[in-house]
């Protein structure tokens, strides 16, 4: 009989490293607390597995699909018609069992923490606007009756539903700007697309964290799948790099397709910077500290669908490895506007910094983004409009997206 021992920090790192080190046949005999090597209190796990007669195991497991001959002496039968468990095979059992009820204590402990549940209010909250503006495009693209404006404005609120903008915000930027004209008294047809324009930029909010200046500055990008995710971080990296003469490592957890984890080196090696690809939150600890001389960090993650509650699980866990980090989410400009807000909603569980937009260049229409903004109140920090890098992003801008909206360039 083969025994070990495995000091661990929690019930399942103990089973993980018996069935991985013993194989699926080794049985957790004993466990008790000790005093770790850090002075914190540790789990002594004594495990089994039994090697002496492995011609026994196989005759036992040949017999078990012959028929019981005349005579044959049978295994022991408890009164419910199952095999007798050995001590072992029952504490086993108990083990797996007192680990499942321990993820699903955590769980409601996360559940019932003030701040999830202070993230949960505010995602309510932005429900109701989101259903309210939906219920506001349930009203059609014409003007509605309400709105006493013509000619100029008429055809400013009209390019705006145009641009995709939810009725509610386009509502709320024609009457801005009316004011504004009135205030001032100018002519709509002659200032109206100026101060339309003007009344997009006050509503539009950006950040920009990757700005030289601060401390070691450590960004995890996330997003779902297909979003340009590790192209993005190339991009970010080689403006810090060649523009801001800041020194960079690229981490990435993502280690679930082997092809990203290939990009992110090719990128590294162009940039002339270190790669670490990172198994767990530990590994990410580790790496951090490693390159605690570097001035920008950036975290590769991998991608997945926000329903993904599992993957969803593991991005907390990575972030919450005691690393001050900013955390920003790549959205594609391609993406439906009911998508979008789901995928938002679904990241919340993380602190969002700032937004990314993705394939500018491939979007026809751009009120989606906007109608997202009014509803987050998350600030945009990059758009990034192809796959050249590191030409193709630049930096979020109030008039930007107001030309974006309102096609600015080509009325003057």
């Amino acid at each position: 009989m083969q025994i070990r021992k495995f000091t661990v920090g929690h019930i399942r790192e103990a089973i993980l490293a018996v069935k991985s080190e013993m194989g699926p046949d080794a049985v957790i005999m004993s466990i008790r607390t000790i005093k770790g090597k850090n002075g914190r209190a540790a789990l002594e796990v004594t495990a089994s597995k039994d090697t002496a007669q492995p011609a026994a195991a196989a005759e036992l497991a040949a017999t078990e699909s012959r028929p019981v001959e005349a005579g044959a002496k049978a295994l022991p039968f408890t009164g419910g018609g199952r095999p007798a468990l050995s001590q072992e095979a029952n504490l086993s059992r108990l083990i797996a069992e007192l680990t499942a009820l321990s993820g699903r204590l955590e769980e409601i402990q996360r559940n019932l923490n003030p701040e999830n549940i202070a993230v949960r209010l505010e995602n309510f909250a932005k429900g109701l606007d989101h259903l309210q503006a939906l219920l506001d495009d349930a009203n059609g693209g014409s003007v509605p009756p309400e709105l006493a404006f013509e000619g100029a404005l008429s055809a400013g609120y009209e390019r705006l539903l145009k641009a995709g903008i939810a009725p509610v915000y386009a509502k709320e930027l024609i009457e801005l700007t009316s004011r504004q004209l009135s205030s001032r008294s100018l002519a709509p047809d002659v200032y109206g697309l100026e101060y339309l324009a003007a009344a997009v930029m006050d509503h539009i909010r950006t950040a920009t964290p990757f700005a030289p200046g601060r401390d070691q500055q450590i960004h995890m990008i996330i997003g779902p799948t297909g979003v340009g995710k590790t192209t993005t971080i190339a991009k970010l990296a080689a403006r810090q790099v060649f523009e801001m003469n800041r020194s960079v490592a690229l981490l990435t957890v993502d280690t679930f397709r082997i092809s990203a984890v290939d990009q992110l080196r090719t990128y590294a090696r162009i940039l002339n910077v270190p790669v670490e690809v990172c198994m767990s939150d530990a590994d990410l600890a580790q790496a951090a500290l490693k390159h605690a001389d570097k001035d920008t960090l950036f975290i590769d993650t991998a991608g997945a669908s926000p329903k993904d509650m599992r993957m969803m699980g593991e991005l907390v866990k990575f972030h919450q490895t005691g690393i001050a980090m900013d955390v920003h989410l790549i959205l594609a400009a391609t993406t439906a506007a009911e998508d979008l807000r789901d995928i938002v909603d679904r990241y919340s569980a993380l602190p969002i910094a700032s937004l990314i937009v993705s394939k500018l260049d491939e979007a026809n229409n751009f009120g989606n983004l906007y109608n997202l903004m009014q509803q987050t109140r998350i600030p945009c920090s990059y758009f990034t409009v192809g796959q050249n890098v590191p030409d193709d992003i630049e930096e979020a801008t109030p008039e930007r997206v107001a030309d974006l909206l309102l096609d600015v360039a080509a009325q003057v």
